[in-house]
């Protein structure tokens, strides 16, 4: 496997060998249903004048935008983020070699964040508003939307007081359990809008499994828990206006889609009831809004962990699904990534990540254990 290597543009435009030499580190935060965000760091110096090099520069003009992308050693390069400039902060010191600059981009969500304005949208399906909203931004150049089942076939008026755009798309994702955010597209300086659910498979040109013990290990750590707490059953009503009649709908975290072999949750446990009333007025029937909300409440297994930087050979993104093989134990088992860290250097590239499932692995657990090697 080849070496990792990373490369970054500035306004769309490849970054110079001498700026590429300039930066001293730079980390990338992902998160799910949150603006994704890259921290880029360059030393800042005085020259003979007493003027300080690189922090009164037009600024807006040299890094109006950056995309970064990683090559695991593969040869594919893999966006991480692409997007404007939101902020900057100077440390200057009189220590020399000590003094430093910091700039902060955002992905397109931060355009999506700006545009804030009272919208009355009448006579479009929630799937018509969420790429009418993506499309208003010019480097959005295409969106990706998930069926958005409504209840009636003439849909009602709709406003949405002062929200900006990328939360009216987080409250319609939420109504279905599903996800709005933006990702880096193949061309540089574009990205796609998405509104979706998590994936319920590995996709075939999804990352690597992350190995905790044995041949093959390419974890440093790996800590997981689970919520054995969760009420497993749903109930929902709806108010329909035209038959003036109420809607319910029943769900558990047995018809849920699971990741793995069995249920996370423990079997034993007495179910419990949590009764939901479905936000009026709503398109979004009783069963639908039951249903995603038992799907969200059955990611009750929860794990965090870093990378070995030299034996993993892949890029962990949020909204993928990913294998944990920690031997024979039932957290051996499908998860979806929901936070991935990204530190780049000039000589290391680590990742640290945090995942979620609703399953375990269905292993057998010997009555007489060997003894323990650890």
């Amino acid at each position: 496997m080849a070496d990792k290597q990373f490369r970054v543009y500035f306004g769309n435009e490849p970054a110079t060998e001498e700026e590429l030499g300039s930066i001293e580190s730079i980390v990338v935060e992902q998160e799910v249903d949150m603006a994704w965000e890259a921290r880029l760091q360059f030393p800042l110096c005085m020259d003979e004048a007493g003027s300080w090099r690189g922090l009164d520069e037009d600024l807006n003009k040299k890094f109006s935008r950056v995309r970064i992308e990683i090559d695991p050693g593969d040869g594919q390069f893999i966006p991480l983020i692409d997007g404007p400039l939101v902020g900057y902060q100077g440390d200057l010191s009189s220590q020399p070699g000590s003094s430093l600059v910091h700039f902060r981009f955002q992905d397109d969500s931060a355009k999506l964040h700006r545009k804030k304005k009272p919208k009355y949208l009448e006579n479009k399906s929630f799937q018509e508003i969420v790429e009418e909203l993506f499309k208003e931004i010019e480097t959005i150049e295409s969106v990706e939307v998930d069926e958005l089942k409504e209840t009636q076939e003439s849909v009602d008026p709709v406003l949405f007081q002062r929200l900006s755009n990328m939360r009216v798309i987080q409250e319609i994702a939420e109504y279905y359990n599903k996800h709005g955010y933006v990702l880096p597209a193949e061309t540089v300086g574009k990205s796609i809008g998405c509104l979706k659910s998590y994936p319920n498979e590995l996709a075939s040109d999804g990352p690597p499994p992350l190995v905790v013990v044995g041949s093959g290990r390419n974890i440093s750590d790996f800590h997981v828990e689970a919520e054995l707490s969760k009420k497993k059953r749903v109930r929902s009503f709806s108010f329909d206006l035209g038959t003036k009649s109420i809607r319910w709908h029943e769900s558990s975290f047995e018809n849920t889609n699971l990741l793995g072999d069995a249920e996370a949750t423990d079997g034993e446990q007495e179910d419990e009831d949590e009764v939901l009333i479905v936000p009026a007025p709503s398109r979004v029937d009783a069963e639908t809004y039951a249903q995603g909300k038992t799907d969200a409440g059955s990611m009750v297994l929860k794990g965090e962990g870093s990378l070995s930087h030299e034996c993993y050979h892949g890029v962990l993104q949020p909204y993928q699904m990913v294998t944990v093989k920690a031997g024979e134990t039932k957290v051996s088992t499908n998860y979806v990534i929901t936070r991935v860290t990204h530190t780049i250097t000039p000589s290391i590239y680590t990742q640290s990540f945090s995942l979620v499932s609703n399953a375990i692995s269905d292993v057998s657990i010997s009555s007489t254990p060997e003894e323990a090697i650890f």
